[in-house]
C-alpha cells in the first residue's frame, strides 16, 4: 500500500522543501487522502470471498448467481470460489487446474495436457466424488477427454516414461511407484 504522506513530501518542489508551514499544510491534505485509501482498502478486503462473512458473503453470492441454500460461511465460501472460477473461466489450462485444486482441497494436485485434446488430472487425496467430477466438467471445453488418476496416500504413483510419478523399482527395492485408481471419461 502506498504511503501518500511520505511519497508526497518527498516530491515537493525545491523552493518549498525548507518551508515548514507549507510542508505541514501538504501533510494535512495527504493524511486525509491516506485515510480515504486505507478505508477503501479495508472495504475491498472485507468484500473478498476469503474475508467476507454472513451478509457480505450473501452479497457476493448474489453477484455470482449462487444462493447460500442453508450453507455455513465456510462451505458457502467454497461454493462461491468454485462459481467464480466457472463464471470467469474459458477452459484454460490454469483455470481447470485451479478449480481441480479447490474442489479437492489440495495444493499439490496436478494436471498435464494429453495429445490430441485431453487433460490428465492427478489427485493425491483420493478419488474425487461424483459432485466434484460433475463440477469439473463444467470448466472443461467441449470434446476434451479427461482422465483422473487418484492416489489414496502420499506414496509416489506409478508412471511410464514421461508421466508424473515413478517407474518400476528394482527387485526388493521399494523406490518404484505404486499402481493407483484411474478413471477416464470424455467430457
Amino acid at each position: 500500500m502506498v504511503d501518500h504522506v511520505t511519497r508526497g513530501l518527498s516530491r515537493l518542489p525545491e523552493q518549498f522543501k525548507e518551508s515548514e508551514n507549507y510542508k505541514h499544510l501538504i501533510q494535512i491534505f495527504l493524511e486525509e487522502i491516506q485515510e480515504i485509501e486505507d478505508t477503501l482498502q479495508e472495504i475491498k478486503s472485507q468484500r473478498s470471498i476469503d474475508n467476507a462473512v454472513g451478509v457480505q458473503l450473501d452479497g457476493i453470492g448474489e453477484i455470482l448467481g449462487k444462493r447460500r441454500e442453508g450453507l455455513n460461511d465456510t462451505d458457502y465460501r467454497l461454493v462461491l470460489k468454485v462459481q467464480q472460477i466457472l463464471n470467469a473461466g474459458e477452459g484454460q489450462f490454469s483455470t481447470v487446474l485451479d478449480l481441480w485444486r479447490i474442489l479437492l482441497g489440495s495444493d499439490t494436485a496436478t494436471m498435464k495436457e494429453e495429445f490430441p485434446a485431453g487433460v490428465a488430472l492427478f489427485s493425491d487425496v483420493g478419488a474425487p466424488t461424483i459432485a466434484v467430477i460433475n463440477t469439473l466438467t463444467k470448466a472443461l471445453p467441449v470434446t476434451v477427454t479427461a482422465s483422473i488418476t487418484a492416489s489414496f496416500d502420499a506414496d509416489p504413483v506409478f508412471s511410464f516414461e514421461g508421466g508424473i510419478g515413478l517407474g518400476f523399482g528394482s527387485t526388493g527395492d521399494s523406490s518404484g511407484g505404486k499402481f493407483i485408481s484411474r478413471y477416464t471419461s470424455t467430457i
